[in-house]
């Protein structure tokens, strides 16, 4: 979240011609936009800072396509075993995201909290089965509990009437 605007980081060719972030999101004009983005910057931002880009991020977007609906995903847990960060981190980044979308009261802003789908029963750290070797990355066999609830939370916000209605008036 840090640094998505780095074009020397990344440039996205959806239209055949190399674009930023927030020019290919202009050029895509996506009716929904998930964003999962976080877990790199843990370590090297505060949570105050994390929280802070994702708002910004978000009115970027916003500015790009304003009809879009916007799903702001927290970031997963790590492993217990897992040494790349304190999960309390993670944590203290995802209480920011969800006080951000509560603020912002925005009817197309959803959270997801990819966070709560993903997590054990100790409540802190990422179920069995749901990371990679590493404690990090997600594993395959977590995708499709993920996609499932993404699916109650869009239907808890009218999201796919929403869509049709944005798609009805491009």
């Amino acid at each position: 979240m840090r640094n998505y605007s780095d074009t020397s980081l990344f440039m996205f060719d959806p239209t055949g011609t190399s674009l930023s972030m927030m020019d290919a999101i202009k050029a895509v004009r996506p009716s929904l936009l998930y964003i999962s983005m976080g877990m790199n910057d843990v370590n090297l931002i505060d949570a105050q800072t994390y929280t802070a880009n994702y708002k910004e991020f978000i009115q970027k977007a916003k500015q790009q396509v304003p009809d879009c609906v916007m799903v702001a995903a927290t970031i997963t847990p790590i492993s217990a075993a897992s040494n790349f960060t304190d999960i309390n981190k993670i944590r203290a980044c995802n209480d920011g995201v969800k006080k951000l979308v509560e603020e912002m009261n925005d009817p197309n802003v959803i959270l997801f909290d990819a966070y709560s789908v993903i997590v054990g029963d100790d409540g802190m750290y990422s179920a069995p089965n749901t990371t990679g070797p590493d404690g990090i990355h997600l594993s395959g066999a977590c995708y499709q509990k993920l996609l499932d609830n993404l699916a109650v939370r869009l239907d808890q916000y009218s999201a796919k009437d929403k869509i049709e209605q944005i798609e009805s008036k491009r």
